[in-house]
């Protein structure tokens, strides 16, 4: 399912191409997933390695991939889909920021780690929602998320290799990028940054209705 991220950038090429069959692809590729979506929003087989607790990282690569087809398509169903997913991830987020790094077919969290990369994929997510609608909820959920990744981004390491990137995970020893500082999870944040400054920044009027 999360492969529907990948369609994202088919539909992207198609658009600047003039090329209806990749637009059309990816429309395939959407709706394939959306297909497979429960009615709380779980995404089944959406994972690189567990199917059954998959990564909020692919998680959020098939939010991504639904939402933003359906923006460019004016695909409502595509649309409600994402949301859908991405509101039952606003209401299992901790006060903190946390959100759980793997969860289940109830969105329950199944490990005590934060995948740090998905989070901020996750908060990219709540901008395009706050843009789609101005509904405050995605506002305040993306500030609160960004906070707790800025909080576990490192600006003050010694080590000029490792200074200005963030962690697979948090705690570092969470099995996602464990231990490691990842070029992905750095670059999902500094979007997630920028997303958030142009978002909120900008006089919105709710687009469609989802």
């Amino acid at each position: 399912m999360y492969n529907v991220k990948a369609a994202w950038g088919l539909c992207e090429a198609g658009l600047a191409l003039d090329d209806d069959r990749y637009v059309s692809a990816a429309l395939r590729n959407a709706e394939y997933c959306l297909a497979h979506q429960t009615a709380n929003g779980w995404f089944p087989n959406c994972c690189l390695s567990d199917k059954a607790r998959p990564l909020l990282h692919t998680i959020a690569y098939a939010m991504q991939g639904l939402v933003n087809i359906g923006r460019l398509t004016n695909r409502q169903d595509l649309i409600v889909g994402a949301r859908k997913t991405a509101d039952a991830e606003i209401q299992i987020m901790g006060p903190d920021g946390f959100l759980p790094g793997r969860q289940n077919s109830q969105f329950h969290s199944t490990v005590n780690w934060c995948c740090l990369t998905g989070s901020a994929q996750t908060s990219l997510v709540w901008s395009t929602f706050y843009q789609l609608t101005g509904e405050d909820k995605y506002r305040t959920a993306l500030d609160k998320i960004n906070r707790y990744l800025m909080v576990r981004h490192d600006i003050r390491n010694s080590d000029l290799r490792l200074r200005g990137g963030l962690p697979g995970a948090w705690p570092v020893w969470g099995d996602y990028g464990r231990l490691a500082i990842l070029n992905w999870a750095t670059n999902f944040l500094v979007d997630a940054l920028t997303a958030q400054k142009y978002s909120t920044a900008s006089s919105l009027t709710p687009v469609g209705q989802c």
